[in-house]
């Protein structure tokens, strides 16, 4: 074990000077984290300035802002090499360089779940993921995106879900990866023909059993919402009234 790993995490909470913080964190043991609470603002007005936060946060790997009281320039992120997780509050973060924070793989979240993820590429994502979800537009170009070879490079673990369109995978090369159990799960919504037939391989295996992996159906449900539904026959009946009044259909496609 390195010494990186033996150290333990902490946290520095900005500008609490009304000392809310302290109750939420409580919980947390004080064996899993370190917690130092900065009450009186920082300010980056001088070099003197700037040169103070940034030896006051160094040591740190999680830091809590409240909304933008400390700015955070991208040369304030340069500088701080132990950090992992810059937590904030609210959306408005125009004193916040996202640019740095993606480019340094830099999660910044807020309590809405506004977060600044890491960018890879493909085989990276698929190598390293625990849940894969495809949200996908079909077209020439994506039918397939996802076959034998995307398959191959996923952890056993995985979960792989679609609910796009069934097209976007190649649905032997899946199936077959599901009955060698080479991943743990598939959740599917969609299908190459649909409705699936009776005798369809995605029916009538026997899931979960003699190592193969587990598999949830659902018959293309993901738009089938109460509203929605609603909101569609509605639109159809208002269509239907307009044209056997001769009048002109409002969202003509054609």
């Amino acid at each position: 074990m390195t010494a990186d790993t033996k150290k333990m995490p902490s946290l520095a909470i900005l500008d609490d000077n009304l000392s809310v913080s302290p109750a939420h964190f409580s919980h947390i043991p004080s064996s899993s984290l370190s917690i130092e609470v900065f009450k009186n603002a920082m300010p980056l007005r001088t070099p003197e300035d700037e040169a103070a936060l940034i030896k006051t946060l160094k040591p740190f790997v999680i830091i809590s802002t409240m909304r933008e009281r400390t700015s955070f320039p991208g040369f304030l992120l340069r500088q701080l090499p132990d950090l992992k997780l810059l937590l904030c509050t609210g959306t408005q973060l125009e004193t916040f360089d996202m640019e740095v924070s993606k480019e340094l793989g830099l999660p910044v979240e807020d309590e809405y779940g506004e977060k600044t993820f890491q960018v890879v590429s493909k085989k990276t994502l698929l190598q390293t993921a625990d849940v894969i979800t495809i949200h996908y537009v079909l077209s020439e170009r994506s039918k397939g995106i996802v076959a034998e070879e995307e398959l191959s490079l996923m952890k056993p673990t995985v979960v792989f879900v679609n609910t796009s369109r069934g097209p976007l995978v190649v649905e032997r090369d899946l199936l077959d990866c599901a009955s060698h159990g080479s991943i743990a799960g598939i959740a599917l919504d969609v299908f190459d023909q649909e409705p699936l037939r009776s005798d369809s391989l995605c029916c009538s295996h026997d899931w979960a059993k003699d190592g193969s992996s587990r598999v949830l159906l659902s018959p293309h449900m993901g738009y089938v919402e109460t509203d929605v539904m609603n909101d569609f026959y509605a639109g159809q009946a208002e269509s239907v009234e307009r044209w056997l009044e001769g009048k002109e259909l409002e969202d003509r496609l054609v």
